[in-house]
């Protein structure tokens, strides 16, 4: 640990640390930490730009839900952010396969 200017302790990691923690936090690891910026530089990759991402990874500052996901009718995809929503109609539409769903009887008006 260092002194900075604002005399906070600042711990010092290495970058594979930093890496293996930010995966551990989020569920998401890239093949690579640069995406290039160039064609050029994308013909010259060996290995493809790519990331695994860990939907269900438990997540301690998150409150677990109680009930169970909303899947789209078509796909079975979840209801989740990137969703358009229809509040007037109580409906979703899925961004993956573009069906229009209705919401649970449960859902609050």
């Amino acid at each position: 640990e260092t002194d900075c200017a604002c005399s906070c302790l600042v711990p010092i990691m290495s970058y594979e640390d930093f890496i293996n923690a930010c995966e551990d936090t989020d569920g998401v690891r890239f093949s690579w930490n640069v995406i290039p910026t160039s064609r050029i530089e994308a013909t010259r990759l060996v290995i493809p730009v790519s990331v695994l991402f860990t939907p269900l990874k438990e997540r301690a500052d998150l409150p677990p839900i109680c009930y169970e996901p909303v899947e789209c009718s078509k796909c079975r995809g979840i209801l989740n952010p990137f969703c358009t929503v229809d509040v007037q109609n109580k409906v979703w539409m899925c961004p993956f396969c573009s069906q229009r769903n209705m919401f649970p009887q449960h859902y609050k008006d």
